[in-house]
């Protein structure tokens, strides 16, 4: 069972240390404490020989007493045989009384998945278990149920995600995996500093981060008593999570009590379609990739601009057969589904944003998939004008002529749409603050300054950025300005402004140029990073950066396919060693 859900890279240098690393969120429950005990009783293969299982056990600080259950559990733990056990502390401002807060519940979950996220990263795990069972899964549907929650909601707890909570944390999400890669092969080869007279422009992309499995979702809460009880396994109870009134995960947990809900509504009927309804989600992200790999795709990493163009027949063939009436509406519904899910899957490479709601593209997919939307027999009727350009989730989208894609080979011409979308990132509002990092003087700041040793940041939702500041001049990571661009220009070596100017046009045209990020004094901008073109003056000598574009996901395409991909370092090299598999 745990062999089937431990995600270990590709890699086989990182396999090797991941494998010796796997994290366990241990709370003291018997659910957790079940957790652990058959881990305690996992028996190795020869290919999995080397996991070493690490329990962590979050104190949450919210009540009088929690320092010594949190030390209860890892004694327990250490009767099991984990002496690697760590508490996790977590700190809340000082004078706050962490349980009279109203929203004390998210707070605390995004500090727990926090600590855990930090942990995880320093002791190179990727794969976290966590010890969530079926009546979890049965709580959550029914919440989600109250909540209003209809279509792929409803498939509850997924059984792997990513971490939550930890946007914009290096190593933990969806990153980290290049930075592991050299921990075995040695110094990046990625900074560069001013004085670099061979800047290229490399733009690596990031992969990798901490990835959550619960392998218990299928086990019972009474099954999980009967292993610790069978294992004189100790577990500690949280007597408020029989309170009704204290929150609305105990009040649903109190109503699915047999007898108190009709047949409908009872765990066996929650659980029932859950379950249908992630095999309906796995079918549907299957049909997905199939898609997304018959579309034609150009992304340019170095502005983050992507182009698309679409099949004739992107979401379904032609059918054989009339369609019998009483399932068109069937089929169309499936179609929107289609086409929102593709969307979004187009946006998350361009967008800023954390996350994009899939309610909230139903415009957008009706714009770029009118079939879906559209019934067959008016589609092609007067009156109808679909938008040329719109915006949504911060992505600017816009209708462009074919001859801006160029179709793959051995593909037919006629097999296509007959335009295609590019995808940018939205310019920016002058009512909304601009995305910008400082980077002080080291030399300024103490030593225990995280920022002034070159700790990484995400900027913009988009890139991952570190700077080493080794100057006297406070560096800062802003947005492109129209004002910089002619002073940038001038300041570069003579024999570099013809390059300069033709990769400016090449890669960002137009107002996609005042997306891209700039790393500037207070007084001048120094380089453009992902350009690859820096001034080389003496004053910035001790200016060195490393950039690379946010994980990606493309689906199965190759990513070192120059129809598709350039602009950035993607080197087939890379790709046999399993890096480009995390993208």
């Amino acid at each position: 069972m745990l062999v089937s859900i431990l995600r270990l890279p590709k890699d086989r240098m990182i396999l090797m240390y991941a494998m010796l690393n796997t994290g366990l969120a241990i709370s003291g429950g018997v659910d957790s404490m079940a957790l652990a005990t058959l881990c305690k009783g996992f028996y190795p293969t020869p290919r999995y020989e080397r996991i070493n299982f690490r329990p962590f056990v979050v104190d949450h600080k919210a009540r009088r007493g929690s320092t010594e259950e949190a030390r209860g559990v890892v004694s327990a733990l250490k009767m099991l045989g984990f002496w690697n056990a760590k508490i996790l502390t977590v700190h809340w401002p000082e004078g706050v009384e962490p349980a009279t807060l109203p929203n004390f519940e998210s707070l605390a979950r995004r500090l727990r998945y926090q600590a855990l996220g930090k942990a995880c990263r320093q002791y190179g795990i990727s794969s976290l278990l966590l010890a969530h069972h079926e009546d979890d899964q049965a709580e959550t549907v029914l919440m989600r149920l109250t909540n209003g929650h209809r279509g792929m909601g409803l498939a509850g707890i997924k059984p792997a995600s990513n971490i939550p909570e930890c946007w914009g944390m290096h190593g933990v999400h969806q990153s980290g995996a290049l930075d592991k890669r050299g921990h075995f092969l040695g110094a990046s080869t990625e900074s560069t500093d001013t004085c670099n007279r061979d800047i290229n422009g490399t733009v690596l992309v990031e992969g990798g981060g901490v990835t959550i499995h619960r392998p218990l979702l299928r086990f019972s809460k009474d099954r999980l008593i009967a292993t610790c009880l069978n294992a004189d396994t100790p577990w500690f109870e949280d007597h408020t999570n029989e309170n009704p009134t204290l929150t609305f995960r105990n009040t649903i947990r109190q109503l699915l009590k047999p007898g108190n809900l009709p047949q409908a509504l009872q765990k066996p009927s929650l659980l029932a379609m859950s379950w249908k309804k992630r095999e309906e989600e796995v079918a549907m992200r299957a049909r997905i990739e199939k898609r997304l790999s018959a579309s034609e795709v150009k992304f340019d990493i170095r502005s983050g601009k992507l182009i698309i163009r679409l099949r004739r027949d992107v979401l379904r063939k032609k059918p054989k057969s009339e369609v019998p009436e009483e399932y068109k509406e069937h089929l169309q519904r499936y179609l929107r589904n289609i086409a929102t899910f593709l969307l979004r899957r187009f946006l998350e490479i361009v967008s800023p944003l954390e996350s994009i709601p899939l309610a909230e593209l139903r415009v957008a997919a009706r714009i770029i998939f009118p079939e879906a939307f559209e019934n067959p027999e008016t589609r092609d009727q007067p009156g109808i004008n679909p938008a040329e350009a719109f915006t949504i989730a911060s992505v600017s989208c816009r209708k462009i002529t074919p001859e801006n894609i160029a179709v793959g080979q051995r593909r037919k011409e006629s097999d296509y749409q007959e335009h295609g979308w590019v995808l940018m990132r939205q310019p920016y509002r002058k009512s909304e603050p601009f995305p910008v990092i400082a980077i002080p003087p080291e030399k300024r700041f103490k030593e225990s300054d995280s920022a002034s040793r070159g700790s990484w940041h995400l900027w913009d939702g988009r890139y991952w950025i570190r700077v080493y500041n080794h100057t006297n001049k406070l560096a800062i990571v802003r947005p492109l300005e129209p004002a910089d661009l002619k002073p940038f220009r001038n300041s570069l070596p003579t024999w570099s402004r013809q390059s300069f100017n033709n990769t400016l046009s090449a890669a960002a045209p137009d107002k996609i140029r005042w997306t891209l990020p700039a790393l500037a004094t207070e007084s001048e901008v120094v380089a453009l990073p992902t350009l690859g073109f820096a001034v080389q003056k003496e004053e910035y000598r001790g200016l060195r950066w490393q950039i690379r574009y946010k994980k990606v996901d493309l689906g199965k395409k190759e990513p070192d396919d120059p129809a598709r991909w350039w602009g950035g370092r993607y080197s087939p090299h890379l790709k046999a060693r399993g890096i480009n598999n995390e993208v």
